[in-house]
């Protein structure tokens, strides 16, 4: 006989595992406190949730009183700023410690609900072409630089 332990799996709360999975995700927009984004309707309450989101977390010193950048339509911004004490003493006694000092608002219409918000992505820069001859519309034109940007012009629209 064999002497082997049995192994038995239990399926996990999903509560235990979700901060180590989002901890990344979380991570690069600023989020280490992942309550901040699962607790905003609470934080804030149902008429500034509706219309606002939390949009980046900066840190203070030690890791307290940070900046919260919130990110509103126009019109809820300006209540929203008018609250931001007792919003910001809200969010600190829901996460136990001073996490946010100063709001910030970013005023912007927020996406759709359950729209996927795309990443930010660098744009490439143009790619610059050597000017060969000028185009064939173009007539002989005798300013130099006036001719060599209308080429240019022209060969970037042939070249869409």
């Amino acid at each position: 006989m064999q002497n082997t332990k049995r192994r038995y799996k239990f399926a996990k709360h999903i509560g235990t595992i979700l901060p180590v999975v989002t901890r990344k995700a979380f991570g690069r927009k600023g989020f280490a406190e992942q309550q901040l984004l699962l607790h905003w309707r609470e934080m804030v309450g149902e008429e500034h949730a509706r219309y606002s989101l939390p949009a980046k977390l900066t840190r203070g010193r030690n890791n307290q009183g940070g900046t919260l950048r919130i990110q509103a339509e126009s019109g809820i911004a300006l209540l929203m700023q008018h609250d931001a004490p007792r919003i910001i003493e809200r969010i600190n006694k829901t996460s136990g410690y001073e996490l946010v000092e100063r709001l910030t608002f970013e005023q912007a219409p927020l996406p759709p609900p359950g729209a996927r918000v795309p990443a930010r992505t660098r744009r490439k820069p143009p790619r610059t072409r050597a000017i060969t001859r000028p185009a064939p519309d173009i007539p002989e034109i005798a300013h130099a630089p006036l001719r060599e940007a209308l080429t240019r012009l022209a060969q970037n629209i042939m070249s869409r």
